[in-house]
């Protein structure tokens, strides 16, 4: 008992002296910010907000090879948010399915009901998300690495995280800090700190191909404002979709293990493969920009609030399971 008191006098000393919020959200990314939007939204608006800290490790435009494709069930989410003006003025193009394509053979996949995604570069619509957050009652955006979790020496509860904020300038240290909360959302990506929080054994992402990413020039796709799907023998699919006016991305799948030279079995193996149109585009931006890549990870999404899960945190996003839709994961060709 006396053990009790004690912990509750001295975790109350330091809510006194730290800043403490009713949810602390790790990573501004899509999942991070949208959901700092849409808790400041719960309460009316003659009463007080709910206190959120958003925690981002840079505030900088991502710069990623991924997550440029909104599919429509996305476009719904951010209407119901009254976030659709998101992904206005970032020159988004409206996709309206698919185009899967095998040697000549060809196979439109619309969307159905005219439903329609959107594709763009992922970092001008994160800063549109980012944006929103910031405008948003309530939400307080920090810069700064989270770092751990703050525990209760008594019940083991998440309390709070500490952090690392940026230092002022270069030759200064980076300043540790800690922050409270009532709860605690991690959505901090496919590379989370925070996953042991689901258990004392908690599933590990597994890479299953190398996404290998380029930027084509004015392509002419078989079908334009649609993903294109290129079905390429003995390996991974391909994927295009315009992200402005005049890019358009190029996402090969190659399966692990990866060749001794990634570039050079594209140009041999992958490209003859493609439609006869694109060809040209895909070699001239193998030959000429740099080729980026990132692991295709497979994650099944572990139960949350279970025997031996972490009280006080939740995880979201690729912080908790991973599937691309276009492999999903794991496939056989």
């Amino acid at each position: 008992m006396v053990s009790i008191v004690f912990w509750t006098l001295l975790l109350s000393l330091t809510f006194l002296k730290k800043d403490h919020y009713d949810v602390i959200i790790v990573g501004a990314g899509p999942a991070g910010s949208a959901l700092a939007y849409s808790l400041s939204q719960c309460r009316p608006i003659d009463a007080p907000p709910l206190r959120i800290a958003l925690v981002e490790r840079s505030l900088a435009q991502p710069d990623r090879i991924v997550g440029e494709l909104l599919q429509p069930g996305g476009m719904a989410a951010l209407k119901t948010l009254g976030l659709t003006w998101c992904t206005e003025d970032i020159d988004a193009i409206p996709c309206h399915g698919y185009c899967v394509v095998k040697g000549s053979d060809q196979v439109h996949i619309p969307y159905p009901n005219g439903a329609q995604g959107r594709s763009f570069h992922h970092g001008l619509f994160v800063m549109q998300l980012r944006k929103a957050a910031r405008q948003a009652r309530g939400v307080k955006m920090i810069e700064a690495t989270a770092t751990e979790l703050i525990d209760c020496p008594h019940t083991r509860r998440a309390l709070g995280v500490r952090i690392n904020r940026k230092a002022a300038n270069s030759e200064a240290s980076a300043v540790s800090d800690a922050l409270f909360a009532d709860i605690i959302i991690a959505a901090d990506g496919a590379y989370s700190k925070f996953r042991n929080a689901l258990g004392t054994i908690p599933r590990a992402p597994v890479a299953k191909s190398q996404f290998f990413g380029a930027i084509l020039k004015h392509a002419p796709l078989p079908m334009m404002q649609h993903g294109i799907v290129t079905l390429i023998p003995n390996s991974g699919p391909v994927l295009m979709y315009q992200i402005d006016a005049t890019e358009t991305r190029m996402l090969a799948d190659i399966r692990l293990p990866l060749p001794p030279d990634p570039k050079s079995y594209l140009l041999d193996k992958v490209v003859p493969a493609l439609p006869p149109q694109v060809q040209p585009c895909v070699t001239d931006a193998l030959q000429n920009d740099r080729l980026r890549s990132m692991p295709n990870s497979f994650l099944p999404a572990s139960m949350q609030g279970q025997y031996g899960s972490k009280e006080g945190i939740i995880l979201i996003g690729d912080a908790l399971n991973m599937r691309h839709p276009l492999t999903g994961g794991s496939y056989q060709f």
